[in-house]
């Protein structure tokens, strides 16, 4: 900053750690692998966070950060955030790698080193047992037909006869022991699952509970989404952090179409 205004940076063009970065005219004719601008989309400065009415946020020095919206006079750094939206094309490995995951959900397996650890769905070296499960969908008959049933287990009943027993029956002490209670599992079905990246922008908080002896905490913030989660920056002894910071979520699958 000048001490009669701004003027031009030493470095133009930086990422979001202050490292050097293309231009937009250079990023338009080389976009990084695997991405491809959208036809509608243009090159416009990001006003959709904590920043002035011009998009600006200022600082005393950039390699310390505290960026804020309101411009002071002791503050010798701005910045400002420009985006264009982008789609990602469909890379031969992520499809492949894809395409044996859902082989792997179709046969229903899963594997273990031994019965009574961790079943997972991938096979590893270590795996020794297996396991699937079998399910078979029941219609309802009746509009009050029960959600919870009991079926007899003894085997001196014919599965497909009236006298199986719902919750409702009236059971001895001893046809309760050999009945075995069961809640339908439910589903839901998709056509179609697309690809969507996330950008969480968490600016600020203010008057946190502390947490520490001294009457301050270190916090910070967590962000989950669908299976995934990722966790801010802690900032130190205060209850009133500023973290302005965006966390990315790459790989998104959304179960739906793109108009719902």
């Amino acid at each position: 900053r000048r001490v009669h205004g701004w003027g031009p940076a030493t470095v133009n063009w930086t990422d979001v750690n202050s490292d050097h970065r293309e231009s937009t005219e250079e990023l338009d004719e080389h976009i990084p692998e695997g991405w491809d601008w959208d036809e509608e989309s243009h090159w416009e400065i990001d006003k959709n966070r904590g920043v002035d009415e011009e998009g600006w946020e200022y600082c005393v020095e950039a390699t310390i950060g505290s960026w804020g919206p309101v411009e002071r006079t002791y503050h010798l750094c701005r910045r400002r955030r420009w985006v264009r939206g982008r789609t990602r094309l469909d890379d031969p490995k992520q499809i492949a790698k894809q395409k044996k995951l859902e082989q792997q959900a179709m046969d229903g397996w899963e594997y273990a080193p031994v019965w009574g650890m961790k079943f997972h769905v991938k096979e590893k070296k270590m795996d020794m047992v297996r396991r699937r499960r079998w399910h078979r969908k029941l219609v309802k008959k009746s509009p009050d037909a029960a959600a919870t049933f009991s079926f007899d287990t003894s085997g001196e009943q014919d599965p497909d006869s009236e006298s199986t027993s719902l919750i409702g029956k009236t059971m001895s002490a001893a046809e309760k022991k050999k009945a075995m209670k069961m809640s339908p599992r439910m589903y839901i079905n998709f056509k179609e699952g697309q690809k969507y990246q996330l950008r969480a922008y968490l600016y600020q908080a203010r008057g946190l509970v502390a947490a520490d002896s001294d009457s301050f905490s270190d916090p910070f913030a967590r962000v989950l989404f669908l299976t995934q989660s990722q966790t801010t920056e802690v900032i130190k002894k205060t209850v009133c952090p500023t973290w302005d910071q965006t966390l990315i979520y790459d790989e998104l699958t959304v179960f739906d179409t793109q108009q719902e």
